[in-house]
């Protein structure tokens, strides 16, 4: 099959858009990021996966990349009978979760004072924590005005409901859900928001903090396209 005929589809974090994918959708073909919907009525991530799934448009063979909060989403979305298997070629998880044991009690601390604050003190704060963010990766001038951009923009109330449904999801991992498509977890090993859980990732990155698809564009490209061969070869029984 030709990699035209592929599509890579990734899923933001909390609070990002589709400039959390700026290295990958200039270094990889045919690869897209549209916008997170708004939760509407979702009470949890299974909710919500299947939300996003009402946007997704299955004309290509798929290969999605969910980073963090959208590494969970599409655990729980891609899980659904109303996915077209024969359109799935597998997900990576960049900075993520594989299972509910990510999710630290110092996360669910700080999603209590995201709901205290009011909303221009956490803009301020947002801001602020933007600049320095990820401070164990090398972000270019570039890279860190993005951070600094989703800032400014980001769905305040969207940020809310995920943090909090990410506080609570109880989703035991892939292998023990019956997950009908391939995971390939890429971790930092310095990921100061999501901290390495061992055992889970497939591959870790020496020294990477949580934005290794920008401070490590080059090696996460070429670790997507080698498990994108791999899926393919396969797939095809080669």
């Amino acid at each position: 099959m030709e990699d035209s005929a592929i599509t890579i589809h990734c899923l933001p974090g909390l609070g990002a858009d589709h400039r959390l994918f700026v290295e990958q959708m200039r270094g990889l073909e045919n690869c897209l990021c549209p916008p997170l919907p708004p939760p509407g009525d979702s009470k949890t991530l299974r909710d919500y996966g299947k939300e996003w799934l009402k946007g997704v448009e299955w004309n290509h063979l798929t290969l999605f990349i969910g980073f963090s909060f959208g590494g969970m989403v599409a655990l729980e979305a891609l899980a659904s009978v109303e996915v077209p298997h024969d359109k799935v070629l597998g997900l990576v998880i960049l900075s993520g979760c594989r299972s509910r044991r990510a999710i630290t009690q110092e996360f669910k601390k700080n999603v209590t004072l995201m709901h205290l604050a009011p909303k221009p003190l956490l803009r301020s704060q947002l801001r602020r924590i933007a600049r320095t963010f990820s401070p164990n990766d090398p972000l270019t001038d570039e890279q860190r005005d993005l951070l600094v951009e989703m800032a400014d923009e980001i769905d305040l109330d969207l940020l809310r409901w995920g943090a909090a449904a990410c506080a609570k999801w109880d989703y035991e991992g892939p292998e023990k859900t019956g997950f009908p498509f391939p995971v390939y977890q890429i971790h930092g090993s310095e990921d100061d928001v999501i901290p390495l859980v061992e055992g889970d990732p497939d591959f870790v990155i020496p020294g990477g903090g949580h934005m290794i698809q920008y401070a490590h564009s080059a090696e996460i490209n070429r670790l997507i396209e080698l498990r994108r061969d791999a899926w393919l070869a396969e797939r095809s029984g080669s």
